[in-house]
């Protein structure tokens, strides 16, 4: 595979500087942090620390090598990663059919840069050069994102809407459907992804994606791509005990701190909220905000009778009539089972 590198493609395709890579810094926790230096061993340049490097800092220097990345004063000296991502938009790589042939055949993008030709599911993430070329020449923009990130869903107007599962290839996860997608789903899936997408089961095809989910006793624990991952406590608001963190419980955590859950799952410092060792559950009480709304607002919960507003851990086993309800008209499934 061709290793596509940020700053060659921006230097030879537009001439412009370099954009930011995506990279995740990590937090402040190291003895050595806000100290003006980086002690991050992953970077390199002269912003860096003149001490030993040691592991235990790798991804606890986060405000001082952030500092001195975006001052030009560091580079990744890890191997870089296959994918080319340019301003937070992952454009894959060149594996597709069509690829380097001067046209974008990445259905996720629109605009003078794009073929002519049907496009197909199979070049997502595969025409990288092109792709990339047209964006960094302003002839092509992402399908219905913008600038700041926001998400255009679009219209109910595909022939798969409203069936429960997301048929808009700009999105990938546990939410979407497992049959072939179609350019002609494109933003005509709105209900179905926004509810996916409201739920944690999708994200945009713009990132690289996760590894596999990890299951254990036919529990998701998902991954770790919360903030808060591999700090030893577990955030993730399915589960109680002792291995739980102290810090407020959000849903942005649900199944995204696999390693310390499931650590302590396996520990016996953990178990599922309201969840029985052979799978009944317990719905808690209607002490809730939102009980009695027709929609279940439990975030242990997923599926389409799910309520479509953010979630809380206040409304955990506090909306037990309708959640009831959903769930045993089949509306309604335990998170990650």
């Amino acid at each position: 595979m061709r290793i596509l590198n940020v700053v060659s493609v921006l230097a030879i395709i537009s001439g412009a500087p370099a954009m930011s890579q995506d990279i995740d810094f990590g937090d402040n926790t190291s003895t050595w942090a806000n100290d003006g230096e980086c002690d991050d061993s992953r970077f390199s340049g002269p912003g860096m620390t003149s001490t030993p490097l040691l592991d235990d800092d790798i991804g606890h220097d986060a405000n001082d090598c952030r500092t001195a990345f975006k001052a030009g004063l560091l580079t990744l000296g890890a191997a870089e990663s296959d994918d080319l991502i340019i301003d937070g938009i992952n454009f894959g790589n060149d594996d597709g059919q069509w690829s380097n042939d001067g046209e974008c055949d990445d259905p996720r993008f629109a605009g003078a840069g794009m073929t002519t030709t049907p496009l197909l599911s199979d070049d997502v993430l595969r025409d990288a050069s092109d792709c990339s070329a047209g964006y960094l020449a302003g002839t092509l923009t992402q399908i219905g994102v913008g600038a700041d990130g926001t998400i255009d869903f679009g219209d109910d107007n595909g022939e798969w809407a409203n069936d429960s599962e997301c048929d808009d290839m700009r999105f990938m996860g546990p939410g979407m459907t497992s049959t072939p997608l179609l350019n002609d789903d494109i933003m005509h899936d709105a209900s179905d992804c926004r509810n996916a997408f409201n739920e944690g089961l999708l994200s945009l095809v713009e990132t690289i994606p996760a590894g596999p989910d990890l299951v254990i006793d036919g529990i998701n624990f998902g991954n770790d791509d919360g903030q808060w991952s591999n700090d030893g406590e577990c955030d993730d608001p399915r589960f109680t005990g002792a291995g739980m963190t102290t810090t407020p419980l959000l849903f942005d955590d649900l199944m995204r701190d696999a390693s310390d859950c499931s650590a302590g799952y396996e520990a016996g410092t953990l178990t599922l909220i309201g969840i029985g060792a052979d799978g009944t559950v317990e719905f808690g009480d209607d002490n809730g905000e939102w009980a009695h709304d027709s929609e279940c607002d439990d975030m242990r919960f997923e599926g389409p009778g799910m309520t479509t507003t953010p979630l809380l851990n206040d409304d955990i086993m506090h909306d037990a009539s309708d959640c009831r309800t959903a769930y045993n008209a089949g509306l309604l499934t335990i998170a990650g089972q």
